[in-house]
């Protein structure tokens, strides 16, 4: 399977929504694109020890007066005009620029194998069995959690009643990636 189909499978998967063109998608998954690669960055930041100019970088582009409404800036409303090619520009730049990053640090030669143990990683976080779910439900119950179970693809996943955030499963395995690490 291509890198495209195995996150497509996920999304399938836990329900999330696969559209056919950038200007069909919903607003809330565009913004959630950017919220999820903004996130991936700040961890990135933090593993590479260079917190200080992602900092300075964030704080660049807002305190550009466009955006700083605090200075009389405009506040940027989200909405509807995507223009497709750039978007299609910008998700390939981005991904180049990860390609790039890969390269750069020496994690090239084990990344395709890295990657398949992320998805596996994900792949468990919907349960195999309604046992395992409902067993889910109670453990975040515990946490004061309402949680609830939406079957798919023959099996069940747990998704926040309140914020319709996936739950990982009780049997949810993180990725073990450190064997794919160049040793010194």
């Amino acid at each position: 399977m291509t890198r495209e189909s195995r996150v497509k499978h996920f999304m399938n998967l836990m329900s999330q929504e696969c559209s056919d063109r950038p200007s069909n998608t919903s607003l809330s998954n565009r913004q959630l694109a950017i919220k999820l690669i903004f996130e991936e960055l700040q961890e990135l930041s933090e593993a590479l020890d260079v917190k200080q100019t992602f900092t300075e970088l964030c704080n660049d582009v807002f305190c550009k007066s466009e955006y700083n409404i605090l200075t009389g800036g405009t506040k940027e409303v989200d909405g509807n005009e995507v223009n497709e090619v750039e978007v299609l520009d910008a998700f390939a730049d981005i991904e180049y620029t990860c390609l790039w990053g890969i390269n750069t640090t020496g994690l090239d030669k084990k990344y395709d194998e890295a990657f398949e143990e992320v998805c596996r990683s994900n792949d468990s976080k919907a349960c195999s069995s309604l046992e395992e779910a409902e067993e889910g439900v109670a453990i975040y119950a515990e946490k004061g959690e309402l949680v609830e179970i939406v079957p798919n693809l023959g099996k069940y996943v747990l998704k926040n009643k309140q914020t319709g955030k996936i739950r990982k499963s009780p049997n949810y395995s993180p990725a073990k990636l450190d064997k794919y690490v160049p040793t010194k």
